[in-house]
């Protein structure tokens, strides 16, 4: 779902084009993982797809593998400003540096 995220524009940032300006994305990202919820948490679903709750450690072990795909799309695109459209994008370096920091402080001080 990070990943869907990123497909917003080519080349733009999500600080540059945030979210919500498609509404349809939003929509189908909360409900897919509103279904995902649901088959995890509903113990019919979950006994019928052969999965388990995920306790809090283990969300952030998601958070740990999926939140990457969102890092090193915004660094592709900040090297992609530079190089493929000739303009200067560090102006918006900070914002690149603020997502590693981000993740690896997550890395750091989450429990796992």
């Amino acid at each position: 779902m990070l990943n869907a995220l990123n497909s917003l524009s080519e080349n733009q940032s999500l600080v540059k084009m945030p979210p919500w300006t498609n509404l349809w994305l939003i929509s189908a990202i909360t409900l897919s993982m509103t279904l995902h919820f649901i088959i995890l948490y509903v113990d019919i679903l979950s006994a019928v797809f052969s999965v388990c709750p995920l306790s809090v450690t283990e969300w952030f072990v998601v958070l740990k593998i999926s939140f990457p795909v969102i890092i090193l799309d915004e660094t592709m695109k900040f090297f992609s400003r530079k190089f493929v459209e000739g303009r200067n994008p560090f102006s918006e370096l900070h914002w690149m540096l603020a997502f590693w920091a981000i993740y690896l402080g997550l890395m750091v001080y989450s429990p796992i």
